[in-house]
């Protein structure tokens, strides 16, 4: 699956559009390449196993772009906020980076600790993105709590989600990597229904990245009925 994320991706960032152009030198793109691959095969996933979610991307690219339509205008991009709400909701689940790492430049006092200058700082990712003080079913995928007319119910702490960092040291290639997410996800569920190629969920593995544990696998129906499986 993740082999498959990649080839697509690359493809999407060697015909840059006037977004992703300034981000083109060769290291950059292979970095958001890699990036958006890993990224973009748990959306996938989560996609197979929750149907109501796949329906409304579906729903909303046609609406964006028109029934029958097969290109995907950047423009239409703009109108796809329940796509956005789907990536934010992954990367909360399933953050590319589990860890972010900083050197303290001066002391400081956190919840009591004292913390001195020059030490290496790590958080986790993983472990904010699911803290129920932030996050109301905090292990559940549902895109929907994104979406600016629920925010006062869902219970979202957007400061406990941060897939690209903060700051002055944030992901240079944030905008690049979620232009091609978008694209990916409404290009291919407005080809394909997705449904799970295994009956297990797949576990997750904390390297420098957050990898499955065991590869992931689909069955990709295009709408025309053919059935093509992918992954493993």
């Amino acid at each position: 699956m993740n082999n498959a994320c990649r080839r697509r991706s690359a493809s999407l960032s060697r015909g840059a559009s006037r977004v992703t152009a300034p981000f083109s030198r060769p290291n950059r793109r292979r970095d958001d390449d890699i990036w958006t691959s890993h990224a973009t095969q748990w959306a996938f996933y989560l996609l197979s196993r929750h149907p109501d979610a796949q329906r409304k991307v579906l729903e909303e690219v046609q609406r964006a772009v028109g029934v029958g339509r097969t290109d995907i205008p950047e423009e239409a991009l703009a109108r796809m906020p329940y796509v956005k709400a789907v990536i934010k909701e992954t990367l909360r689940l399933y953050p590319v980076a589990p860890f972010l790492t900083r050197i303290l430049d001066q002391d400081i006092t956190l919840d009591g600790y004292s913390v001195p200058a020059g030490k290496l700082i790590l958080m986790s990712l993983y472990t904010t993105g699911r803290d129920p003080n932030s996050f109301s079913e905090p292990d559940a995928f549902r895109p929907d709590r994104w979406l600016r007319e629920n925010r006062p119910e869902s219970n979202v702490n957007s400061w406990a989600c941060l897939p690209f960092g903060l700051g002055a040291r944030s992901c240079i290639g944030r905008r690049v990597a979620e232009v091609q997410m978008q694209f990916l996800l409404a290009r291919t569920i407005q080809r394909f229904d997705l449904s799970p190629g295994q009956e297990a969920e797949v576990g997750i593995r904390m390297r420098m990245i957050t990898t499955p544990e065991n590869p992931i696998s689909l069955k990709l129906t295009p709408r025309d009925g053919s059935v093509q499986p992918i992954g493993k």
